[in-house]
C-alpha cells in the first residue's frame, strides 16, 4: 500500500473514532434531555418503550430525535409529533445534532469513497 493511502486510512481511522465517540456522549448525555424537550411526541416515547436504556436502545433513540429535528413537517403530517415539537428543542441543541449526523454520514461517505479507491486501483 503506498504511504498516501495508509496516512488517509489513519486519517480516516481517527475521523470514525473521533465521531464514535461523539456518538456515545449524545447517546449517554443528551439524549434525555433531548427527550425531555420532546416530551409528549408519540414516536418518541413509542422508541424509548420499545428500546429501552441499552447501548443499542441508546443509539436508537438518539436515531429517532434525529429525525424528528431532520424532517418535522413529514412526522406532523404523519401524526408521530405535535406541530411545533422541534421547536422546544433550543436551537444550540437542534444545532449540535445536525453537525454530529452530517459528520457521520460524511465519514460514512468517506468510507465508501476508499474502498473504492482501494478496490478499483
Amino acid at each position: 500500500m503506498p504511504p498516501t493511502l495508509g496516512i488517509l486510512s489513519l486519517i480516516l481511522l481517527c475521523c470514525t473514532l473521533l465521531t464514535t465517540l461523539t456518538m456515545v456522549i449524545f447517546a449517554y448525555r443528551k439524549i434525555d434531555l433531548l427527550e425531555g424537550y420532546l416530551e409528549g411526541c408519540k414516536c418518541i416515547s413509542d422508541t424509548r418503550s420499545n428500546w429501552g436504556g441499552g447501548i443499542i436502545g441508546r443509539q436508537m433513540r438518539m436515531n429517532m430525535v434525529s429525525i424528528v429535528l431532520t424532517f418535522p413537517q413529514t412526522m406532523h403530517a404523519k401524526g408521530y409529533i405535535t406541530a411545533d415539537a422541534n421547536l422546544r428543542v433550543p436551537e444550540r441543541l437542534r444545532k449540535q445534532v445536525f453537525w454530529h449526523y452530517l459528520a457521520l454520514h460524511l465519514v460514512f461517505g468517506c468510507m465508501i469513497a476508499f474502498y473504492a479507491v482501494i478496490k478499483f486501483r
